[in-house]
């Protein structure tokens, strides 16, 4: 949100708090039935003033005045000069996935990522 908005008093953000701001949320989180949930409304409830596909698109339309972006924590830079970031009570949370073509020829720095990563889910080669 921007720096000068109302809900910056607020430590955590909730349903009620949202209820009647302009929201830019997620194409994913609204396909998903995530917002949804989390609100208990449903979406022509809210009032949904933008939607983003890339956070930095989000960003650029929390700037230009459109609304209050919903997104994960760190996921871009916010400049705490112009936002600021406010966790969502209860926990607002969106499967994340990792997609790769399998038999696909992969750089090296490619291959260590994906066999980290693989490893931290416990899964093998």
């Amino acid at each position: 949100m921007k720096k000068d908005s109302e809900l910056t008093k607020k430590d955590m953000l909730t349903p009620e708090d949202l209820i009647d701001k302009p929201l830019i949320l997620s194409e994913q989180s609204i396909r998903n039935g995530t917002i949804e949930k989390w609100f208990h409304k449903n979406l022509s409830n809210l009032t949904i003033t933008g939607t983003y596909s890339l956070i930095n698109n989000g960003i650029k339309m929390v700037l230009g005045g459109m609304g209050n972006v919903l997104t994960f924590k760190d996921l871009s830079p916010i400049n705490p000069d112009e936002l600021i970031f406010r966790p969502l009570s209860p926990q607002l949370t969106e499967p994340s996935y990792l997609i790769w073509k399998k038999y696909r020829y992969l750089s090296a720095p490619a291959r260590l990522f994906l066999q980290e990563f693989k490893k931290r889910l416990g899964e093998n080669e």
